[in-house]
């Protein structure tokens, strides 16, 4: 198949073929490939260039939702499958970012017990039961919620049923 045109599209870069088939594909594709227009592609190459937009799709996607704020690896998944990614490859990505260091289960459990204890003020109990409903680890819920202050778990309860009866 011989590329007879490139073009830039919203979305990406439109490669049309000798043969009026046509694919859309990221412009980082095309560059690191070094694509022109009289470019013999085989449809093995072909394919390949629609995995590599594919898995830049993928890696953008879930970069974006880690700009928002942290997520756990559960939640992450589930939410790059509800997008239709395949779970395959959103797995050996995340497995990638774990690697990395780009998520990490423990340090979301942490980030998270502490913002509910202090701008919320849950209980312990509950904050456990959303641990797990996000994927975290038993083991990782456990070994953080020990560390936590029961303290600052009581002060919540009080302060809570203080606002319930109405008490100054």
């Amino acid at each position: 198949m011989i590329i007879s045109s490139i073009r830039k599209r919203r979305s990406g870069v439109e490669i049309l073929f000798d043969d009026n088939s046509k694919i859309l594909v990221d412009y980082r594709v095309v560059v690191d490939n070094g694509l022109r227009k009289n470019d013999d592609l085989t449809s093995e190459q072909v394919n390949n260039l629609l995995a590599q937009s594919e898995k830049l799709k993928l890696k953008d996607s879930a970069f974006r939702l880690l700009g928002m704020r942290h997520h756990s690896q559960y939640e992450i998944t589930q939410k790059l499958i509800r997008k239709g990614f395949e779970r395959q490859n959103v797995e050996s990505l995340l497995n990638e970012f774990v690697g990395k260091g780009f998520l990490n289960d423990a340090e979301f459990a942490k980030a998270y017990l502490n913002e509910r204890l202090n701008k919320k003020r849950v209980g312990l109990n509950k904050i456990r039961a959303e641990l797990i409903k996000k994927g975290i680890n038993q083991k990782i819920i456990e070994d953080l919620l020990s560390t936590a202050d029961s303290s600052i778990s009581e002060e919540t309860a009080l302060e809570l049923a203080k606002k319930k009866i109405d008490i100054p």
